[in-house]
């Protein structure tokens, strides 16, 4: 038995044939009916760049706008679960409030994935703008892959972005200017490995691209990113 981290409500874990091979006796952070508000990308058809839910499985508009844009380049997005309801509730508490535990809800999930993918690439968190840094006082996508275990270089550096990218509409967002930096002194890290840009929420592709931008002059032998929510 063991206490929902989000609702608080004492439930039981069960335990799969799979977990117990790999001794994963972790209790789940999440009781069924929190975790049953949660909506799984695996379970929907979903754009094959970025994981947008759509009614087919190909390149949804924003995708082929992004391919024109770098020049055939196809990048490829991995999201675990759809920016529904419960999911804005929990980045709310997470990022606006503070709140870093939350961060312990998906430790399981993004655990497993970076398993799944080995130890050979490089994992880069998208930064936070120094005025997010101050006010909330962690980096939540570091902070996710931190007690998850996950090893990251922090590579990229957030210097320009001013206010909070959630308040911005759309066409703001896409008409945003490169605020990252990034350090040449991270050159051999990069250079021929393979390369997984992380983030809390995909939402228009403007920062992940934004981080392209900086990370594909380095040659890395293949760039792909990875978010919990799209």
């Amino acid at each position: 038995m063991s206490r929902c981290k989000w609702c608080g409500t004492i439930h039981s874990n069960t335990l799969t044939i799979h977990a117990l091979i790999r001794f994963e006796l972790q209790p789940d952070t999440l009781c069924f009916q929190c975790r049953e508000k949660l909506e799984s990308l695996n379970d929907q058809l979903t754009c094959r760049g970025c994981c947008r839910i759509q009614g087919k499985s190909d390149y949804c508009s924003d995708c082929l706008r992004w391919q024109k844009t770098y020049q055939g380049h196809i990048h490829t997005h991995e999201a675990m679960y759809a920016y529904n309801e419960f999911a804005s509730q929990i980045i709310e508490q997470f990022k606006f409030t503070g709140d870093c535990a939350i961060a312990e809800l998906f430790v399981k999930e993004v655990r497993e994935y970076f398993r799944k993918i080995g130890q050979k690439s490089v994992i880069i968190p998208i930064p936070v703008s120094r005025e997010s840094y101050s006010t909330r006082g962690f980096n939540q996508t570091e902070l996710l892959l931190a007690v998850s275990g996950v090893t990251y270089n922090p590579v990229l550096v957030n210097r320009y972005q001013c206010g909070r990218q959630s308040k911005k509409n759309r066409k703001q967002r896409l008409e945003s200017p490169q605020p990252f930096e990034i350090d040449s002194c991270y050159d051999k890290l990069i250079r021929g490995k393979p390369v997984v840009l992380v983030d809390d929420i995909y939402t228009t592709g403007r920062t992940i691209y934004h981080a392209l931008d900086l990370i594909l002059p380095m040659e890395p032998s293949s760039i792909r990113s990875f978010s919990l929510f799209r």
